[in-house]
C-alpha cells in the first residue's frame, strides 16, 4: 500500500489561481476562488491553519487536489 503523503495545502489546491505582476522581481499574487481573496503563506497545511475572511468570519476551506499530469 503506498500513502499519499501530499499536504493539503493552497498551493496543491485546484481552487487557487497564480497571478504574475509583471515586474522586474517576477511576484506572483495567489488569489483564492473560493474565498474571493489574495492569500499568503500557502505553502501552510490547512488542517493546522484557520484562515479568515477580513470581517473574522472563518473560511470554510473547499480544498480540492489539483490534478497531476502523468508522463510517459
Amino acid at each position: 500500500m503506498a500513502q499519499n503523503t501530499e499536504i493539503r495545502c493552497c498551493r496543491n489546491c485546484e481552487n487557487l489561481l497564480e497571478i504574475p505582476k509583471n515586474n522586474r522581481y517576477n511576484d506572483v499574487d495567489h488569489f483564492c476562488i473560493v474565498a474571493g481573496y489574495f492569500t499568503h503563506g500557502i505553502g501552510k497545511d490547512i488542517s493546522k491553519i484557520k484562515r479568515y475572511f477580513p470581517g473574522g468570519k472563518e473560511l470554510s476551506c473547499k480544498w480540492v487536489p489539483k490534478e497531476r499530469k502523468h508522463s510517459k
